[in-house]
């Protein structure tokens, strides 16, 4: 074979192995990344089945389900796929779809998912997203709402300093946003 040739062979067979070795790293990433979305929808339903029970709902894992009763509502957690996701059903949940995902552009915080027709409402699982579905879905009381001091400095502007007052006001409460 020419010397020319046999270089370029030489090349191909550089490139062969090179996207040979590209395609094993990207598999094994791909296999890490699996592993740890497993490793955290296990976490959090483990956390939903201790998170229920602590409300003082009946909460049980009736094989990897995840599943919460209150009155007539069963509330479900159900795992789908290899990765992450969550199925989330309820037996009064009408003509809609829901899941928890994890968001990466959140530091990768579980967020709820409810799609009907055509419109789909996203928020994060912790606070608003159980809360939607203790609430709305399940029946029970709201809470007080938690004052967030971030929020508070986030949507307000910033008011002028005043000296300290006695009186207490009482913690901010707003309805729950509807999905």
């Amino acid at each position: 074979m020419r010397r020319d040739l046999s270089d370029l062979a030489g090349r191909f067979r550089t490139a062969i192995a090179d996207d040979a070795a590209r395609r094993a790293a990207d598999d094994d990433a791909d296999r890490r990344r699996l592993a740890e979305a497993r490793e955290a929808r296990d976490a959090l339903l483990d956390e939903l089945v201790g998170f229920l029970g602590a409300v003082g709902i009946g909460a049980r894992r009736e094989g990897d389900d995840v599943l919460g009763v209150h009155g007539d509502v069963e509330l479900r957690f159900v795992p789908r796929g290899e990765g992450d996701r969550v199925e989330v059903t309820w037996s009064t949940m009408g003509p809609r779809t829901a899941r928890l995902y994890r968001e990466p552009v959140l530091g990768q915080r579980w967020v709820l998912s409810v799609v009907r027709g055509r419109h789909e409402d996203r928020v994060p699982l912790v606070d608003q997203g159980m809360t939607w579905l203790m609430v709305d879905v399940l029946g029970l009381p709201a809470p007080a709402a938690e004052a967030d001091p971030t929020a508070v400095v986030a949507l307000t502007p910033a008011a002028p300093k005043q000296a300290p007052s006695d009186a207490t006001s009482p913690e901010p409460t707003g309805p729950v946003r509807r999905l």
